[in-house]
């Protein structure tokens, strides 16, 4: 069964996500695990620097990313 997000103010559809396997789920958490030992194991600096390009992308497409919050 889709996970659906709804505008409750209009009831308008705004995205539907499909839910995933158990394969998907173990695929998708071992990249975790592996994703946290590379930040871990990173410098500062270049932490710092992930974090200037995140900044850069909610800025950049930051009407998208209201409407996914709201």
């Amino acid at each position: 069964m889709p996970i659906e997000s709804i505008n409750p103010a209009s009831g308008q559809l705004i995205e539907r996500f499909d839910p995933i396997g158990d394969a998907e789920l173990e695929d998708a958490l071992a990249h975790a695990v592996r994703a946290f030992g590379a930040q871990r194991a990173a410098t500062f600096d270049q932490r710092a620097a992930c974090m200037r390009q995140a900044a850069d992308v909610l800025v950049r497409d930051k009407s998208r990313w209201a409407r996914i919050a709201t």
